[in-house]
């Protein structure tokens, strides 16, 4: 597979930046990651990661085991961050920074950002939504965890959201067949972040991302459901911007 898409065409990394590797929820794009990077101070470089299957990855296949994923992905990092970095995911993509920050250790991994994200020891093993008919998934999607597709979609009757169902299906199927490794723990500042309103991932699910860790840990709850962070949370971004200068300063 063409390895040249994973990363923004244009990225150069600023001398003496912090990168940021975004990971996005299922079936999610870059679009939000995109605007983070206007809003992060200079320092701090966001580098959103576009998984195939969606934007101008649409047409290559998807990946639904995370193991062929990061066999493709983790050489690409290497090679293209090429320093010590933050990993960034949410939901899915939580698992997806995780995986990433353990491989990347001990030379590349400055922190990692959970969010709205199961730790490995609690993750849910009897749902699997990826089996149910289109219909009913995006009932659930939307009911369960106020599912609205991609960043720039309207919501789930959209003809985009439509065409994206394969795209998610296997994203969760990625997720839900995903079985912890016994990854040695990472040295480094873990962040655990999700909503104070969402079901599907409750704080005691966040607060177990503590054991994948003999870094510094903070679990912290903002406003909203599962996407809290696409509803208008203007302390989430400083919160974030704080914490990754503060541990990434000598």
């Amino acid at each position: 597979m063409d390895d040249s898409h994973w990363l923004p065409s244009n990225l150069t990394l600023r001398p003496q930046s912090i990168p940021l590797i975004c990971f996005a929820h299922a079936g999610g794009g870059t679009a939000m990651f995109h605007a983070w990077a206007r809003q992060f101070s200079p320092p701090i470089q966001v580098v959103p990661v576009c998984l195939p299957g969606r934007e101008h990855r649409f047409s290559h296949p998807p990946f639904r085991r995370l193991e062929d994923l990061m066999a493709v992905l983790e050489p690409v990092l290497q090679r293209e961050i090429g320093r010590p970095a933050w990993f960034f995911g949410h939901s899915l993509g939580g698992l997806l920074a995780y995986e990433s920050a353990v491989r990347c250790q001990p030379t590349s991994t400055l922190g990692l950002i959970i969010s709205s994200c199961p730790a490995p020891s609690t993750l849910p093993r009897n749902r699997q939504l990826s089996l149910l008919p289109d219909a009913p998934l995006m009932r659930t999607l939307v009911a369960d965890y106020g599912y609205t597709g991609s960043d720039s979609e309207t919501p789930h009757e959209s003809e985009m959201m439509q065409a994206m169902l394969t795209t998610i299906r296997a994203d969760l199927e990625l997720f839900e067949s995903y079985r912890p490794q016994r990854h040695p723990l990472l040295d480094a500042c873990l962040l655990s972040v999700g909503g104070a309103d969402d079901r599907s991932v409750p704080r005691h699910d966040l607060e177990a991302w503590r054991l994948v860790t003999r870094g510094t840990f903070q679990c912290r709850l903002f406003p909203g459901g599962h996407f809290y962070l696409k509803q208008g949370n203007r302390s989430l971004l400083p919160f974030l911007e704080n914490a990754i200068l503060r541990q990434s300063t000598p």
